[in-house]
This record gives structure tokens, sequence and C-alpha cells, in this order.
């Protein structure tokens, strides 16, 4: 099904994450069927997960859980205590030389959206609540 719509439990389904800068996630959530997502800034929650925040780099993230639906539909129905979190990582821009990919493996699910020609975008991962990145001197 294509936009926005309500469902049974009053939720909202939310599909504007498939454009070009979206995650590709259908979204889940509380509120009015034409409402923004709202992306949080890094909380304690994800400051302890210790990914690597380079010179440059614009973290937000929603919590929730991620699920694949019957049909096969990768989802996310954001919740406050979701056992997930959807890290969104903004990168490139105008005077900006940071291009993402920085993100480290572990995660449930990776998208990367940029644009033509590569110089501004979004990376997106869903790690587990708890997930915690731990560098070795290997990985430098």
């Amino acid at each position: 099904m294509q936009g926005n719509f309500q469902l049974n439990d009053g939720s909202i389904c939310d599909n504007s994450q498939y454009g070009k800068y979206g995650c590709h996630l259908t979204i889940i959530r509380e509120g009015g069927i034409d409402d923004q997502i709202e992306w949080k800034e890094p909380d304690n929650l994800i400051k302890g997960m210790n990914l690597p925040m380079p010179k440059g780099s614009r973290l937000s993230f929603l919590r929730g859980d991620f699920f694949t639906s019957k049909k096969g539909t990768k989802m996310f129905k954001i919740k406050p205590q979701g056992s997930h979190v959807l890290i969104r990582d903004d990168w490139g821009g105008c005077f900006n030389s940071y291009h993402g990919l920085t993100l480290p493996g572990g995660y449930e699910y990776f998208h990367r959206a940029s644009s033509n020609g590569g110089g501004s975008g979004y990376d997106y991962a869903v790690y587990k609540t708890g997930f915690k990145y731990a560098a070795s001197l290997d990985d430098l």
C-alpha cells in the first residue's frame, strides 16, 4: 500500500521513508496521519553504544522494534522501550568532507541513501538495544 494510513489499533503506517534519502523501512508510529517522524539527538543510550563519530558526523535515532512482516516488508515500530535502535548518520554536503560508512557491523539492517553524485546522503542501521562497539588495535 502506498501513502500513510491508520491501522485498526489506531497507529499510523508511515510509508514516507521509501524516497531517495529514506531508510526504506515501513515505520509504524503514533500521532496524526500527516505528522512527520521526529528523529532524536543522541542521548546516553546512543553514547553508550560507543559508535565511531568522526568529525562532521551527525547522528540521530529512533527507538522501537525492528521486524519483517508476513509479506516480507522490513518494518520499524517506534516504541520508547523498544528492543532496537534505528541510527541515521547524515553525511556530506557543501564543505563537509565526511562521507559516512563508519557505522560498525553487528547491525540487523543497513541502507545507504545518497545523492546521484554521491556527495551527500544518509546511512541507516538497526542495532539491538544494548549493542556496544568494541574496537581493538587491529581495527585502527
